[in-house]
């Protein structure tokens, strides 16, 4: 499992391959609308996870829908810098 998310993480960065941020953002969409509308055709979770594929939108490897969109989102989680005050008093800075 762990190679095989190491070999994802390569594929997405290599430019070579034409994945870019524009490619996923589509994807994300496109992957989006295909769960909804199977959702919305009373299909169970699992079956419109499984039927909506990163392949089906031009990335070069096969990728659950769930999968997919739980990467996207720790991929886009940033640290939000803290605006405590006291935070640096605590670290022993400002005195």
């Amino acid at each position: 499992m762990r190679v095989y998310i190491v070999a994802i993480a390569l594929v997405m960065s290599s430019p070579t391959l034409g994945v870019d941020g524009a490619l996923l953002n589509r994807c994300e969409k496109q992957l989006s609308e295909c769960y909804n509308t199977c959702k919305a055709q009373w299909n169970s979770t699992d079956k419109c996870n499984a039927q909506c594929t990163t392949d089906q939108c031009g990335l070069p490897w096969r990728e659950s829908y769930g999968a997919f969109i739980d990467r996207r989102i720790e991929e886009n989680a940033r640290p939000v810098p803290t605006a405590f005050v006291g935070l640096k008093r605590i670290k022993g800075a400002g005195h």
